[in-house]
């Protein structure tokens, strides 16, 4: 099952990779530092880790998200989904709402709902940094935030 799960996530990520295209700015790719108020086990201590993720927007407000984040390294540690409305404006600033779901799979495996929200800014077209945070609805483990901060490739 962990082959399994594994090939999806690669199969997934090179489609939209492929898929993806440049002139129509509709795909973003995030690279970021994360800060959790829980570990990976769901314990008390506060974790730093790493992560990345993808997004595709239908129109300039309303988009879908898929990232993983870690303070271990093991992928696939965690995946999220998230449904995003973004403030679209004419400046620089572009702040943005989410919410969705995710499945963790190692440490303490569970579901988890979550929801949150940020900003992004983009410094010259596309490439842009963003900040969001987001409350997780942990399944098996206490409930907890997380911060994270990063880059933005490709608006």
């Amino acid at each position: 099952m962990k082959n399994l799960t594994k090939i999806i996530i690669i199969i997934i990520t090179v489609w939209l990779a492929h898929t993806a295209q440049a002139e129509d700015n509709r795909f973003s790719y995030d690279l970021f530092g994360a800060y959790g108020t829980r570990d990976k086990d769901g314990g008390d201590g506060n974790a730093f880790g790493i992560g990345a993720g993808v997004n595709y927007f239908f129109t300039d407000n309303i988009g879908v998200g898929v990232d993983t984040y870690t303070d271990g390294i093991r992928f696939p540690y965690m995946l999220n989904a998230s449904a995003i409305y973004r403030f679209a404006t004419e400046s620089m600033f572009n702040p943005y709402a989410f919410a969705g779901f995710g499945r963790q799979w190692k440490y303490a495996a569970q579901w988890t709902g979550h929801i949150g929200g940020g900003a992004e800014y983009k410094m010259k077209s596309g490439i842009g940094i963003f900040l969001d945070g987001r409350f997780v609805l942990a399944q098996e483990t206490s409930d907890y935030g997380l911060l994270r901060v990063g880059v933005r490739l490709g608006f």
